[in-house]
């Protein structure tokens, strides 16, 4: 982000899709793309981080190094996604990549 005081889907954030200036993960190495791995070991190991859970944008945030801010879904967010494509007798997995 541009700005470490802002929080939200609305901050401006450095870089295009192209060029992303977030930090590169650990193990995907790749800026502005990082696994539920490298999230739950910045959750653990940055005590610091902020996140939180967005309701209207149904996902979860984390923000930390001041900068870093991550969109992502946790189990429990995810969990009403997957039962609503069962509702609809789609099978499979809702994952975006599952090797993440």
């Amino acid at each position: 982000m541009a700005d470490p005081n802002c929080s939200g889907p609305l901050c401006a954030f450095l870089g295009s899709n192209a060029s992303s200036q977030a930090k590169p993960g650990q193990c995907t190495r790749t800026a502005g793309y990082i696994s539920n791995a490298e999230i739950n070991s910045i959750k653990e190991k940055k005590p610091e981080s902020h996140t939180w859970y967005d309701k209207e944008a149904d996902a979860d945030f984390i923000v930390y190094d001041s900068t870093e801010w991550v969109s992502y879904m946790t189990d429990e967010t995810k969990e009403p996604h997957e039962d609503r494509w069962k509702s609809f007798n789609f099978a499979g997995t809702i994952d975006w990549a599952l090797v993440l």
